[in-house]
């Protein structure tokens, strides 16, 4: 019984099931940016090029949510619901930033990353 369960150890500390769930969960932030980005560039190209028109009007971070910045509405028409982080995301602060820079390449962060990756895309 004793090997038994010093192999159970062994296996159980090899496999490192708390990183593999933040992995799970950094690869549905990677997702979800990805489908905010998509969305907010066919709001953009839907609009002739505007980006207040899709909500973003400044070269500020912003996070998205009820507490900062709603882009539920203007994105309403491209997803299906907004996005929220799997594990701390809310309607106020779904977990998720933009900020446009001065050549209007938005960004789009995953601000509660895991295992220190840095989950953000740009187009």
């Amino acid at each position: 019984i004793v090997i038994i369960a010093l192999l159970a150890v062994v296996v159980f500390v090899a496999l490192d099931p708390a990183t593999r769930f933040a992995d799970a969960r950094n690869s549905r932030r990677w997702k979800d940016l990805n489908s905010l980005l998509t969305a907010f560039h066919e709001c953009v190209i839907d609009n002739a090029g505007s980006y207040s028109a899709c909500g973003v009007s400044d070269t500020s971070l912003h996070v998205l949510g009820t507490s900062d910045l709603d882009l539920s509405d203007e994105l309403a028409p491209y997803l299906k619901q907004m996005p929220l982080d799997n594990l701390t995301g809310t309607a106020a602060d779904s977990g998720y930033s933009i900020q446009v820079d001065a050549n209007n390449i938005a960004t789009f962060y995953a601000d509660d990353a895991e295992n220190g990756v840095n989950v953000q895309l740009s187009r």
